[in-house]
């Protein structure tokens, strides 16, 4: 077979300045006395075949392995690699200094290779040095034993199962792992969306906050722009009265105008008629006729002027008629505003509705300043309330991870002990509620147990036994007897029930903790852990906690110096144990080398911690409560306020309507006494100018006396003209009288129309100053919204004021109260919270994107571990029986029962791959049932169940050698004489695998098969060599042995002879 050893050479190796070894093809029996060099030679196997030294279990560092006084050490094997050899070569060197672990020098048939090649070759071999079920040191033989399932099923696994069976359950493993580590950060992401969404939550209240102010002072400034608006647009409303009697002024105007013309062109023909006929009269009229002409023209104008003036006087009177009847209209339009007014004030005191109005707006205001103090007050609460919930989250998180920790803690101890996890569970669900206990009841101590330093967990693993570990324990026995009856008949055997006080003990420490520190120590175990009294109690009477001193680091401890002074301590990686001869009273010392591997005492729990952060808890959920309930009162405190805020602005506005009514009648009756004023102011220039038309008449008449006169004396000299002249000058009178009087008309309607035409001047002044006064409102209004009504965004700003209260009464109340609700809002307002509020949606939502590729994660590594366990669990079934099956057969053969079970981690817990294992159930007596091997088995038992477990291997392993060192230790004769012929019997097959067994004695009167070969060591030290030799040995003891038959045939020869004389 491929990798079994042909020969082992040895130089400078720990005792052996130089061995040449050529074990046999099957069984190799290695004998020899205590200490003579046999565990060395499997040392050198393990070295020199890249094993590490942490599978033999001595000490660590490979200087320790030189021979003393040399610097190097030489191992040479050689192995059958099928049609020829191979040999492996190391070569060990020291190193510098005593701490240094030394250097190694590899070659591979002769040319120089590294370690990993070395590895590589050895594995391909199929050589697990590693692996307990292939070789099994003299320091490692009870690490057997105390392998737990899952090292046993790895083991296995390596040794019997194909590497692919290996290798998918290390995968499933590592998946499982990187499960935990991906649920685990499911959940804290999970946790941590929680608080973040909290945040979030508490950012956009401070954001609703800001932007409810920003609202306001929107609003507020959307009010501020209407206001001049609407101040324009009802004084463009005001103005429309104005134009209508601008345009009807305007109207009248143009018919006036329309009634002259037809007047003009009349007076024009009459004037062109009289022409003619004055032309016609001149030529009958001669001498004191053409004399009496021009008299009468003179006379006539002189009419004419008197028709004038008569006709100004007659409109002169018309127009103060007028005036009259707008002057009373007027008069009684302010009589009756007066009279409206004075009734208004009758039942109404302005004065007194202003200071109504100032102490209802006072009132509003207090109320509002009410309002806004307690909402003030109830946002400060709602955020206080906010970081409670915040508070009242977190400690609930840490409060589970807590709770986590032991939920890992137990979930450890079912992979330990899976009846202890069992009954635990029992204990605090159901019995705990059930049964009242007389005093303190803990489960598995392992639960108990917490280190103060996470460094001395892995101490603190190996000094424990696995038994204690699951074991409960009781402080009064009444509960003991109870517990012990009861869990028995539920769970059967299996369990360890311990008892202790919590009495204090007299513990007397060799040396006190300072000169503990200057030998380089830091602490006695003890000092280490904290756990209930009764434990500690129990932990330093069994395995003397206080007396194990620790040394965290190498080197920092003279071990000599130490062996002097203690039995037991910890350097570093390395547990040291010193035992002195009963015979010779000689100290040695043993070197146990300690792991990082995963123990139950690396899961640590605060129980102080959670007890206080539950406490805190308590106190927030009670703080938050309060705080709910002063919220409550308030909002119960607000709605009053807000039914005697709307009750203050209906009376408000009430008299503000009352008071607007009374300031419009006020108005009106000042621009109707202004407009009466004025116009009694023009009334004396009707008097004026008709006394200036009855002088200029009277002037006229006196004229026209004397010119009569003169006529009656001119008459006289023209009578006896031509009495033609007489009637054509009749006829140019009456044309002339025609003409006057349609002349007289024209005036008239011309004056009429020049008075009309200064009162439509003045209605245009009117009009022309409204206008201005518009055009400076409208400027003002634009300018407070930066645009004008041609601009786009002006429709935008129409839909805003749409929205707004229409009147400025209504405008008004709604400033009054966004002012007042402003003054009481913070205006420190964060002007960062937009950009945190951004910040935290983007953190939020990486979280979530993260949480998703997390649980698509999880899902394919789901998908792949279904693919891998279709492979490997069937197999792993089918291997689990087939060793079960072998292992019950030679167990029987003991004449014993045993089983091996397959079992398949945490029930409780899907998946739980890490957890799966072998477990190896033995009885040795008749009627007893089956236990697993461990702590409740004696050594014997144990090293009988090891090597039945190694032969149930046997058949279905490919490795090509096996080492045994010294499994026999502890077994009875009986026990011990079966497994050696078991042993014998397999070994001698021809498919068999190399057994190399380590054994003290041989065993008398044993079948020893042929290919048997027995390698025998000497001891160097205390034998002279030169002067002994086998071939004398075997001469000595073959003559003892002649000697002693012949005097034992004498004796029964005496013995007859003295029969025969009887």
């Amino acid at each position: 077979m491929r990798g079994k050893i042909k020969k082992i050479t040895l130089t400078n190796f720990i005792t052996y300045e130089y061995l040449e070894l050529d074990p046999g093809a099957y069984m190799n029996l290695v004998i020899g006395p205590n200490g003579s060099g046999k565990s060395s030679i499997l040392c050198g196997m393990c070295l020199g075949l890249a094993g590490k030294p942490s599978s033999i279990g001595r000490v660590t560092r490979l200087s320790d392995y030189i021979k003393t006084g040399c610097n190097r050490a030489t191992i040479e094997i050689e192995l059958d690699n099928g049609k020829s050899t191979s040999i492996i070569t190391r070569i060990i060197n020291k190193g510098a200094s005593d701490t240094s672990g030394g250097t190694t020098v590899w070659s591979l048939n002769g040319k120089t290779a590294n370690q990993k090649e070395v590895e590589k070759f050895v594995r391909d071999l199929n050589i697990q040095m590693d692996n307990l079920c292939q070789f099994l040191s003299q320091e490692r033989v009870q690490d057997f034993t105390k392998m737990n399932s899952k090292d046993l099923l790895i083991n296995t696994e390596k040794t019997v199962g194909n590497t692919e069976m290996y290798e998918n359950h290390q995968k499933l493993i590592e998946l499982c792992k990187s499960g935990g580590g991906q649920e685990k950060a499911l959940n804290d992401l999970e946790e941590g969306l929680i608080r973040q969404r909290a945040r979030l939550d508490q950012l956009q209240v401070r954001m609703q906050s800001m932007q409810e102010r920003l609202a306001l002072v929107k609003q507020l400034d959307e009010i501020k722009a209407k206001i001049p608006w609407v101040e324009y647009n009802e004084h463009v409303e005001s103005m429309q009265g104005a134009k209508n009697d601008k345009e009807q002024a305007r109207k009248r105007l143009e018919e006036m105008e329309k009634e002259l013309k037809p007047l003009e062109k009349s007076l024009q023909q009459l004037t062109e008629r009289l022409k003619l006929l004055r032309a016609e009269a001149k030529k009958k009229t001669a001498g004191p006729v053409g004399g009496m002409k021009k008299f009468i023209e003179e006379e006539d104008k002189q009419y004419r002027e008197i028709q004038k003036n008569v006709a100004e006087l007659r409109d002169i009177d018309k127009q103060k008629e007028k005036f009259k009847n707008d002057l009373a209209l007027l008069e009684q339009k302010i009589i009756s505003n007066k009279e409206r007014l004075q009734e208004i004030e009758s039942t109404t005191d302005l004065d007194a509705i202003k200071q109504e109005l100032q102490d209802l707006n006072q009132q509003a205001r207090e109320v509002v300043k009410d309002i806004e103090s307690i909402r003030q007050k109830e946002s400060g609460k709602r955020r206080l309330l906010n970081d409670f919930i915040q508070e009242i989250r977190n400690f609930e998180y840490e409060i589970k991870e807590q709770s986590n920790l032991a939920e890992r803690r137990l979930a450890e101890l079912s992979g330990l002990h899976r009846l202890s996890y069992n009954a635990t569970v029992y204990l605090n669900n159901d019995l705990r509620k059930n049964h009242q206990f007389a005093g303190k009841v803990y489960s598995s101590i392992v639960l108990e147990i917490n280190t103060t330093d996470p460094r001395a967990s892995r101490y603190l693993n190996i000094v424990i036994s696995r038994r204690d570990k699951i074991a409960f324990l009781c402080e009064k026995s009444e509960d003991f007897n109870f517990l012990f009856m009861h869990l028995k008949q539920k769970f059967g055997n299996g369990l360890n029930m311990l008892t202790q006080g919590p009495e204090v003990l007299d513990l007397n420490q060799p040396i006190g903790m300072e000169a503990l520190r200057k030998m380089g120590f830091d602490d006695y175990l003890s000092n280490l852990i904290a756990c209930p009294t009764e434990i500690y109690n129990y932990l330093c009477k069994t395995y003397r906690l206080h007396q194990i001193p620790v040394a965290f680091k190498d080197g920092q401890v003279n071990r000599q110096d130490a062996s002097q002074t203690f039995n037991q301590f910890f350097i570093g990686d390395t547990m040291y144990r010193i035992s002195t001869s009963k015979y010779t009273n000689e100290k040695s010392s043993r070197t146990i080398p300690i792991t990082n591997k995963k123990n139950p005492f690396d899961i640590t729990i605060d129980l102080n911690a959670v007890a206080q952060l539950k406490a805190m808890k308590d106190k927030k959920v009670e703080e938050r409560d309060a705080l709910q309930r002063e919220m409550q009162e308030m909002n119960a405190e607000v709605d009053p306020l807000q039914r005697k805020q709307d009750a203050l602005r209906n009376k408000m506005k009430e008299l503000r309507n009352r008071e607007s009514q009374m300031n419009e009648l006020q108005s009106q009756i000042r621009r109707n006494e202004s407009s009466l004023e004025t116009k009694k102011q023009n009334q004396g220039d009707f008097d004026k100018q008709k006394e200036k038309i009855l002088i200029a008449n009277q002037r006229l008449f006196r004229d026209a006396v004397v010119k009569l006169d003169d006529f009656k004396k001119h008459l006289k000299k023209c009578y006896s003209y031509d009495v033609e002249s007489g009637f054509a000058n009749m006829e140019v009178r009456a044309v002339s009288k025609k003409h006057l009087n349609r002349q007289n008309e024209l005036d008239e309607k011309k004056r009429t129309h020049k008075d009309f035409l200064r009162t439509y001047q003045n209605v245009v002044e009117a009009w022309n100053r409204l206008k201005s006064e518009a055009a400076r409102l409208k400027a003002v209004a634009e300018k407070t919204i930066g645009c004008t009504p041609k601009d786009p965004k002006f429709k935008k700003m129409q839909e805003i004021f749409a929205k707004l209260p229409a009147t400025l009464l209504e405008l008004d109340d709604m400033k009054t109260d966004l002012e007042s609700r402003l003054e009481f809002m913070d205006s420190a307002a964060d002007e960062n919270i937009a950009e945190l509020l951004e910040r935290q949606k983007t953190k939020v939502s990486e979280m979530e994107r993260q949480l998703a590729f997390i649980r698509e994660q999880v899902t394919g590594r789901k998908t792949q571990m279904d693919r891998l366990k279709e492979t490997w669990l069937p197999a792993l079934e089918e291997l689990a029986d087939r060793i079960s099956v072998k292992f019950e057969r030679l167990f029987n053969y003991m004449g014993c029962e045993g089983t091996v079970k397959l079992l398949k981690g945490n029930a409780e817990t899907q998946d739980d791959y890490e957890n799966y294992g072998l477990s190896i159930q033995v009885s040795f007596r008749a009627g007893e049932s089956l236990q697993e091997l461990g702590g409740t088995q004696s050594g014997g038992e144990r090293s009988v169940s090891t090597a039945i477990y190694l032969l149930a291997l046997q058949e279905l392993t490919e490795v090509p050698f096996r080492c045994l060192d010294e499994i026999n230790q502890g077994m009875d004769a009986t026990n011990e004489r079966r497994i050696m012929e078991l042993m014998m019997k397999m070994s001698g097959n021809e498919d068999s695998c190399q057994y190399f067994l380590v054994s003290p004695k041989l065993l008398a009167n044993l079948v020893y098969v042929n290919t048997c070969r027995v390698l025998c060591v000497q001891q160097p030290l205390r034998m002279d060599t030169t002067k002994w030799t086998m071939a004398k040995f075997i001469l000595k003891k073959q003559m003892e042995v002649g000697e002693k038959r012949s005097r034992t045939n004498g004796r029964a020869q005496d013995n007859d002879e003295t029969e025969d004389d009887n």
